[in-house]
């Protein structure tokens, strides 16, 4: 299903060996991935160049990748941080959320760096334990993904079409999730057997992680049935079928009667929910399409195809499938902000706190060094005022026996005053 986001990853090597000649010149450009262009098979090891792109490409995919990892990481974590700390939140549809943050946030951090750097340099220069490691975990992340969504797409089903029945309860709910996470770990356990390191015997210096099967046959089966099939096609449809039901379910369901007790304002809730759930699967399913339809040309198409068609293949359209494929794990974290008051909440809740901490504390300093600098305190008093939800912090001194020195806050600007003790100002600076 992933093969690592990558061509090479696809046992290209295996592809080549039975259906090309001996005597037809290929040329394996080493790239994390596996296939590559026909050239002089006559060249020297020495030819291979450590990096594989111009510096202006490279500062593209840093940028490239660099904003799905930035995006993932805290967007996703702070996915998590939310649910966690609210408590208006822990229901089911939520946790389902938070079980795809969890998945998303293990691809982000096993899967963006390595593809980065094999997007740039040329060979697996990472291990044959994260050869075997990074495919598998991105593959179980993304099919646990996808088949939460379509939990998510069922509990939806049940929520709105059959709104008096009992929906799927937590216990239910920690079930459907192990048993997601335990069919994901158990389809991709092939790509844990199977991936390996391999240096070509004409280039044994330069290492290349892809797999290797008993048969190419097998190889393609594997990847028709147990990869495309069962982690993106089924699922898929799994959620169109729910989706159908609730679309035909609202456009069916009168007004009448949703007005009273507060149902319509339930209803419309629901309704939001579904239009962000499924935006959310449209992501994902445009996301992973031209990865997968790329796929399907080299194991399904015509094994001898130009060398115009193979250089558009791997120079242009893989990079732009591959990049869209990873950068479906930071959308998520976006896509509920938009779409949902409760987690623009939270998130604004997590930033401010930390932001109001800091603020008072820049601003307990300043108080604290003009109050030495002026005066010799005797007696410190401090009051806390709330007008109009904005807090103002007050430190009153004595300066005297009738006079009174004010520092106070208000939207982070600071006034120092002096009073008297029937309350008129003395004077102010």
């Amino acid at each position: 299903m992933t093969y690592r986001l990558s061509v090479a990853n696809m046992e290209n090597v295996t592809f080549l060996n039975e259906y090309f000649n001996d005597d037809l010149v290929i040329r394996l450009r080493s790239d994390s991935s596996g296939i590559y262009n026909d050239l002089d098979e006559n060249m020297t090891q020495n030819e291979y160049e450590l990096l594989k792109q111009p510096s202006y490409m490279i500062v593209l995919y840093a940028l490239m990748y660099g904003l799905v990892f930035v995006f993932g990481l805290l967007g996703n974590t702070f996915v998590i941080a939310v649910i966690y700390k609210e408590p208006s939140m822990h229901n089911v549809t939520n946790y389902f959320i938070l079980n795809m943050a969890v998945a998303d946030l293990m691809v982000v951090l096993f899967c963006v760096p390595i593809t980065f750097l094999g997007s740039i340099f040329t060979g697996w220069r990472y291990g044959e334990f994260m050869c075997k490691v990074s495919p598998y975990i991105t593959s179980v992340a993304n099919c646990a993904s996808v088949y939460t969504l379509a939990a998510i797409a069922f509990d939806r089903y049940l929520a709105i079409c059959y709104s008096r029945r009992s929906k799927i309860s937590r216990c239910a709910s920690r079930t459907t999730l192990a048993s997601i996470w335990i069919f994901s770990l158990s389809v991709m356990i092939p790509l844990l057997v199977f991936y390996q390191l391999y240096n070509h015997p004409d280039h044994p210096s330069v290492p290349i992680c892809h797999q290797i099967w008993p048969s190419y046959n097998l190889q393609r089966g594997y990847f028709l049935f147990g990869l495309f099939s069962l982690c993106y096609i089924i699922p898929l449809l799994m959620i169109l079928i729910c989706y159908l039901l609730i679309a035909a379910k609202v456009l069916r369901r009168k007004a009448p009667g949703l007005h009273t007790n507060g149902r319509l304002i339930i209803y419309k809730s629901k309704v939001k929910v579904l239009k962000m759930l499924a935006v959310i699967v449209l992501l994902f399913a445009f996301s992973w399409l031209p990865c997968y339809a790329i796929y399907l040309r080299l194991y399904y198409g015509p094994v001898y195809f130009p060398q115009e068609e193979q250089n558009l293949i791997f120079e242009i359209l893989l990079p732009i499938a591959q990049w869209l494929a990873t950068s479906n794990f930071g959308m998520n974290p976006i896509i509920y902000c938009f779409f949902n008051k409760k987690y623009r909440r939270g998130f604004q809740k997590l930033f401010y706190c930390r932001a109001i901490r800091l603020h008072f504390q820049r601003n307990s300093q300043q108080a604290h060094s003009l109050v030495t600098r002026y005066l010799n305190a005797d007696s410190t008093t401090v009051k806390k005022d709330e007008h109009h939800h904005q807090s103002v912090h007050r430190m009153e001194n004595r300066v005297s026996s009738n006079k009174y020195m004010v520092v106070a806050f208000n939207n982070g600007k600071m006034t120092v005053s002096f009073r008297k003790e029937n309350g008129s100002d003395d004077s102010s600076f």
